[in-house]
């Protein structure tokens, strides 16, 4: 419940700072959409934001595409732990033989995350099209 009256706060708070900064309230200057937005930081924390946008298509896509973009950190942040694992077996003495296998399994996972991040791009090119950097973003 708590929850609940924090988010209704947090709404108002945000339509008030709208007012004040547009001089008109957001249904006067044409926004439908009216959302909050718990976006993704780096190491895994997420902040709280208020999204106002023509259109819910225009507002969700903002949406959908930070939050891509936020959380490539977080999935690219594994590589170096990775790579570390790879250089200490790299090293050691039993696995000098199997050297070749070693470094394919170091490079299947940079490979795929090569792609993850180029399909990443594509998919967001797309959205910033829809929404063209329209929405209004209220942070608290």
């Amino acid at each position: 419940m708590k929850q609940k009256t924090d988010e209704k706060q947090l709404l108002a708070d945000a339509k008030l700072w709208f007012e004040q900064r547009y001089g008109k309230s957001p249904k006067e200057c044409g926004i439908k959409f009216i959302k909050i937005w718990h976006k993704p930081t780096p190491l895994f924390k997420k902040t709280t934001a208020v999204v106002f946008a023509q259109t819910e298509e225009a507002g969700n896509a903002l949406i959908r595409e930070q939050n891509a973009l936020w959380r490539i950190p977080n999935y690219i942040g594994i590589l170096p732990v990775y790579a570390f694992a790879f250089f200490f077996t790299l090293f050691s003495q039993e696995s000098r033989e199997n050297i070749m296998n070693i470094g394919i399994l170091f490079t299947i996972p940079v490979f795929f995350a090569f792609l993850f991040v180029l399909y990443l791009e594509i998919k967001c090119k797309k959205l910033e099209k829809i929404h063209q950097w329209k929405p209004i973003l209220y942070f608290p």
